[in-house]
Order: C-alpha cells, then structure tokens, then sequence
C-alpha cells in the first residue's frame, strides 16, 4: 500500500489525471478530476498556496488545492487508493 506522499509524487512525475474524493472544510465530501503540472492562466508573483497540499488543476473548477489530512480516495491509473483522511 502507497502513501499518500508517495502516490503524489508518482502522479505528479506522470502527468496523467487522477481524481480525489475528500472532505471540505465545512464538512461536505467533495470528488474532483484534474492533474498536477498546469500552468496555463497563471499570471504570476508569489503563491499563497501551501506545498503540502494537494495542489492541481480540475477539469470544471480551475486550480484547486486539497488539504492532505482531508482526502479519503485517490484514483490514479485505473488503482483506487483509500485512506483514513
């Protein structure tokens, strides 16, 4: 079984789509669809965002981050991945 920093860093060197079903902050379970390495509409300076999350961008949403500790399921590569999240 993965962990979860290792299951990271080998979607982020693939660059294929993987989805994630997590839990928001406000309690409400959320599934979204993106992949690591997007740049395209960033306008650049400074990011805010934290180097440990989940940071990608979703096919609907746009770039979105994911806090690690939240994430229950991780699907990459045809492979369901559970975690206790």
């Amino acid at each position: 079984m993965k962990n979860l920093n290792q299951l990271k860093s080998e979607i982020q060197k693939s660059g294929q789509f993987f989805s994630v079903r997590f839990i928001k902050k406000d309690g409400e379970e959320r599934f979204l669809r993106g992949r690591f390495g997007v740049h395209k509409f960033v306008k650049g300076g400074v990011s805010t965002l934290k180097n440990d999350n989940w940071n990608f961008f979703d096919m609907q949403d746009g770039y979105r981050s994911v806090r690690p500790e939240s994430i229950k399921e991780v699907v990459f590569e045809h492979e369901n991945y559970s975690f206790n999240g």
